[in-house]
């Protein structure tokens, strides 16, 4: 939790230098002075008087308004080649721009990883890309983005201070793969000051970027569409599947309208979808929500607190045997070859839970994992099986009557974890023990609602 305040508040002091900066370049102008060509030129002629000190302004000069400002890069390794000359303007610009991209990486690592890594790692194809400690791909996105100038120079310098590439390998790659691009730039805007051979300088800058273009797309064609098309590919396997009501007073958590108000039990569902949402997000899986269509606004509350789901499907169905089953075949029939299932009063179910059940499907044909009332919590199948038939669900015998459906058809079956689910007075005592001991302390919501009922 700790942590957690920690990164919102570097993020609001990060958004309230962002608004500084507007503020001051608002009022002193500074885009349109370095924008001013005329500016610029008067340091050439400090070229052949003074150029260390030439030298030292254009680079102090470039990464202000490349970083700070977010000017074009592209503009300033123009002005390099006029200046300074092909040789000297190349190495000029690419060390000011390494430079500039060191420090915005770090500012970004400092202000924003904490707060945006979690969200982009929602992103299957990003994960994998970016946060997966595989040098491998450290190496070959830096080698796209900074060989390709498409890619904005200033959002890349931010963008890389949230993953996971060490500072060092981001600076040595970012150098190296800038060279080319810059080069270019550089000797083709030396060539329009040159008293002579001009078409040498533009022919020469001609062929850099027809290779760096050419190698920037065979390394894209090579690597990234393999590592996407994988991803993508695995994503499409795995389905999980929430199943809930949508929480209102006196709706939901029924059976604990004994000891809890009918506002307490929709606060207590709210903060098991919160923690649900922020902590639940199993390996190559797509998220849908079924949900109880029973109020005016019941897509939209759902959505709000599943934003990224890639699906939300209403019950359908009489009893809930039957929405579990329509929720199956509805997700099984679009694609995916595996499918989970669980419930929201969970405050023990985990990623390492859910992973464990797509992982048994691929040898099983059903996972079936019980709770400590003898029902259970998570099923899984890879094609829709109707295990759900069975008399009256609520009782302590539901678990057993399903076991023995999916037995008498012949299926392979794997049991999981036993974890407890909260539908009684004993269930949130239980809970509140656990959240005293430390027990699902990454529930953060779950475990403020014990905090603030515990004397219920």
């Amino acid at each position: 939790m700790m942590k957690k305040n920690s990164s919102i508040t570097r993020l609001g002091i990060f958004g309230l230098i962002i608004i500084l900066i507007l503020l001051l370049n608002y009022r002193f102008g500074w885009t349109a002075w370095f924008s001013d060509t005329a500016n610029l030129q008067g340091i050439k002629g400090m070229v052949n008087d003074n150029l260390p000190l030439a030298f030292g302004i254009y680079c102090v000069v470039t990464i202000f308004a490349c970083v700070v400002l977010a000017l074009p890069g592209i503009t300033f390794a123009l002005f390099a080649g006029m200046l300074f000359g092909p040789v000297l303007g190349t190495f000029a610009c690419l060390f000011a721009c390494t430079i500039g991209a060191s420090l915005a990486f770090l500012v970004s690592r400092f202000f924003l990883k904490d707060a945006v890594k979690p969200m982009l790692e929602k992103n299957g194809i990003l994960k994998k890309l970016l946060f997966s400690g595989n040098r491998k791909n450290d190496l070959i996105v830096l080698m796209i983005t900074r060989l390709v100038p498409l890619f904005p120079y200033n959002l890349q310098n931010f963008a890389y201070g949230i993953t996971d590439i060490s500072f060092w390998s981001y600076t040595a790659y970012t150098f190296i793969f800038m060279f080319p691009g810059v080069a270019l730039y550089v000797i083709g805007a030396a060539g329009l000051t040159a008293e002579g051979n001009r078409w040498m300088y533009f022919l020469t800058a001609g062929v850099l970027a027809i290779l760096v273009t050419l190698f920037g797309m065979l390394i894209r064609k090579k690597y990234l569409p393999e590592e996407v098309a994988e991803e993508t590919e695995q994503k499409r396997r795995n389905a999980y599947i929430i199943m809930t009501r949508v929480p209102q007073d006196g709706k939901t958590k029924t059976r604990l309208l004994s000891v809890l108000k009918p506002e307490e039990c929709r606060e207590l569902h709210e903060a098991f979808l919160s923690d649900m949402a922020e902590n639940l997000h199993p390996e190559d899986a797509d998220i849908f929500i079924s949900y109880l269509d029973d109020c005016p606004d019941a897509a939209e509350r759902i959505q709000d607190f599943f934003p990224l789901a890639a699906g939300y499907l209403p019950q359908r169905g009489e009893t809930l045997g039957d929405k579990m089953l329509d929720a199956f075949e509805t997700v099984l029939a679009s694609g995916y070859e595996r499918a989970v299932l669980t419930g929201t009063d969970l405050p023990e179910l985990s990623n390492e839970i859910l992973n464990d059940a797509f992982l048994a499907l691929r040898d099983h044909d059903l996972v079936l994992n019980e709770t400590t009332d003898h029902g259970y919590y998570l099923v899984g199948m890879k094609k829709t099986q109707n295990i759900f038939h069975i008399d009256v669900y609520g009782s302590g015998e539901v678990f057993e009557k399903t076991l023995k459906n999916a037995v008498d058809l012949g299926l392979k079956i794997y049991c999981g974890k036993m974890l407890m689910d909260i539908d009684t007075r004993e269930d949130l005592h239980a809970a509140k023990a656990a959240y005293e001991c430390g027990d699902f302390s990454l529930w953060k919501h779950t475990a403020a609602f014990c905090e603030k009922y515990k004397e219920k």
